[in-house]
């Protein structure tokens, strides 16, 4: 008798959610104990419908203050009411797997449900008909006394569905949770041992039931860029479909807020990169990121397209031009970076070249050294010689590249949030003319210039004289002959020495966009919040907007992942990978052997 009460004993759910199943093995002993002990003095083995509702409504208020539960039993009783048959059947899958026995469904249909357990000879049963004029459903018949030994740990009722129910608030907190994260949480709460496919199906179907099919937010990314555009006024956000079933080919983005500190505050300098991403439809992202005071990436733009290709690239320059054109007619010239190649690889390809056609030199000849080689480019870097926004790009991909599209761009548009409002935060406590980083550069500039020699030749002009050369100054131009202050913005070492020498104070000499000032002009707009979904207009709803016909349902992209499992790790672009090491000979101090190499041809002589 003890050992059967406690073994059906526990709480039965009234209401019309689903019963909630977490509790640790050891709340859930000592309460199952308590109510036993308390059943045993009133010499009652069922709880009445009052009691049942207090003791019910206790543990909840005990469980709802953030302690989870691990499968609390529930006590079922005749006159028992559910909304409707599927709420029923969820509650039974649940109580089976809590206390480790199948069901067998006998009859189901709109008016009734009848199941027993699935061990032959065990006498549960119990049989659930619909209430007449009403739509709950009730405990008619229950038989609720087990025989048998129940299950070890394999369970046929632990579903597809009841793994997603099982952990979806873990998905919704982090949709990165793995199915190895999904069986392990099973086994740990539940007892229940489930195949590795089981808990993947489980957490897309949990996917879906959050977010939506991938299919169907690609059709309402017109109505997402239409929100970006009235919540973000001078955002500018358009997609772009093709073909005869206008399916998905490219997605614009850029806030009001990262045009106006780029505009007004940032170095007219452009880092362009792109990551791979690894959602169902594949894809790359483009993105284009500037610098700001602190130099630090400051993310001006982002594009998601089908494919990379040359037409796509193209199309994203031009709108980014389209953004700078319509927001300013003073912006300076603007220095765009993308990967970099090293001399040596440069070397090898031209070779590489030459074998195919003798040609290729002086068609490469043809052109300014200036537009293909670092040593000879004209423009203004600050510093900066390869896009560092790929690390930027690869953390936020890999949160959320497998989210439909919409919930993507949201994921990204949180992340531009919080970094927007934290630094403009932080830009409250500075006190300085310049930030940390430019002070720390003019500071090291003033340290090895108190050992030059300076000669004055004009009021603006200076002679800087070295062991080895001498540099020329021009303080009015802010030029100097070893062009370190033409490119970085920053006074070099020559011109500190040529300031100093005239009592000026180096930091005003430094460029306005390395100053407090524009720091916190940078960050001083907000990225505005976007309405809830429910507030959108539906897909074909008349949404306008440039790239987008009006009444147009954007289909999703015809790419489609290889056949195979996906490799979602390999999110890195090229030139996040580590160089390999050059080795160099020991002997004759050349690039690409050591001295053990057998084809080394050194001198040994």
């Amino acid at each position: 008798m003890d050992h059967s009460l406690h073994r059906n004993l526990a709480l039965t759910s009234h209401h019309s959610q689903d019963p909630i199943l977490v509790l640790t093995n050891r709340h859930f002993h000592d309460h199952s104990r308590t109510l036993t002990n308390q059943l045993l003095q009133e010499q009652s083995p069922v709880l009445t419908a009052h009691r049942f509702q207090d003791k019910s409504r206790s543990l909840t208020n005990h469980f709802s203050e953030g302690q989870s539960f691990l499968s609390i039993d529930y006590e079922l009783s005749i006159g028992q009411e559910f909304p409707d048959v599927d709420t029923c059947l969820r509650t039974l899958k649940d109580i089976a797997i809590a206390q480790h026995f199948e069901l067998r469904v006998v009859k189901s249909d709109r008016n009734r449900f009848i199941a027993k357990c699935s061990k032959e000879g065990c006498p549960w049963r119990i049989h659930v008909a619909k209430c007449p004029e009403v739509s709950k459903f009730t405990i008619r018949t229950l038989h609720g006394e087990h025989t048998c030994e129940g299950l070890e740990n394999v369970h046929h009722q632990a579903s597809v569905g009841w793994v997603a129910r099982s952990v979806e608030s873990r998905i919704r907190a982090n949709p990165q949770y793995k199915p190895k994260e999904i069986l392990q949480h099973i086994r740990d709460q539940h007892g229940v041992a489930m195949y590795y496919m089981l808990a993947w199906r489980g957490k897309e179907r949990s996917m879906t039931s959050l977010h939506g099919t991938f299919e169907e937010r690609y059709m309402f990314l017109p109505s997402y860029c239409e929100q970006i555009r009235i919540t973000n006024p001078g955002s500018m956000a358009s997609v772009v479909a093709t073909g005869q079933d206008n399916c998905f080919q490219r997605l614009f983005v850029s806030y009001s807020a990262a045009i106006y500190g780029f505009i007004n505050a940032c170095r007219p300098l452009l880092e362009l990169d792109r990551v791979h991403l690894k959602g169902k439809y594949l894809g790359m992202m483009f993105y284009a990121a500037a610098v700001d005071a602190e130099d630090s990436l400051f993310p001006l733009a982002l594009a998601v397209v089908d494919i990379e290709s040359d037409e796509n690239w193209m199309w994203f320059m031009s709108e980014l031009r389209k953004l700078l054109g319509v927001n300013t007619d003073t912006m300076p010239r603007v220095t765009i970076l993308s990967e970099r190649t090293k001399a040596t690889e440069f070397e090898r390809m031209v070779s590489e070249m030459v074998e195919i056609s003798q040609d290729v030199l002086p068609w490469l000849h043809l052109f300014d050294p200036q537009l293909w080689a670092v040593a000879y480019f004209d423009g203004v870097r600050y510093s900066h010689f390869t896009p560092g926004v790929t690390e930027l790009l690869f953390t936020w991909a890999l949160e959320c590249h497998e989210l439909p599209i919409v919930q993507m761009m949201e994921h990204i548009r949180h992340q531009m949030t919080s970094w927007f409002n934290d630094r403009r935060n932080m830009s409250m406590s500075l006190a300085s003319i310049l930030m940390p980083c430019a002070e720390k550069r003019i500071s090291e500039a003033i340290a090895d210039a108190r050992c030059y020699k300076v000669l004055r030749a004009n009021e603006v002009e200076f002679e800087i004289v070295l062991t080895e050369r001498t540099n020329i100054v021009d303080i009015r131009s802010r030029v100097c002959s070893c062009r370190h202050w033409q490119l970085y913005g920053l006074p070099c070492a020559h011109a500190a020495a040529a300031l100093i020498s005239c009592g000026q104070n180096a930091h005003i000499f430094a460029e306005r966009c390395f100053t407090v000032h524009n720091y916190r002009e940078t960050y001083s707009q907000m990225i505005y919040p976007i309405p809830d979904r429910n507030c959108w207009k539906e897909p074909g709803e008349g949404t306008e907007g440039r790239g987008a016909q009006v009444d147009t349902i954007i289909r999703s992209p015809t790419t489609r992942p290889p056949h195979g499992r996906p490799k979602k790790k390999v999110l890195r672009v090229e030139s996040l990978k580590r160089p390999k090491r050059v080795v160099q000979c020991g002997l004759c101090h050349m690039l690409g052997h050591s001295q053990k190499n057998v084809h080394c041809q050194c001198d040994l002589e």
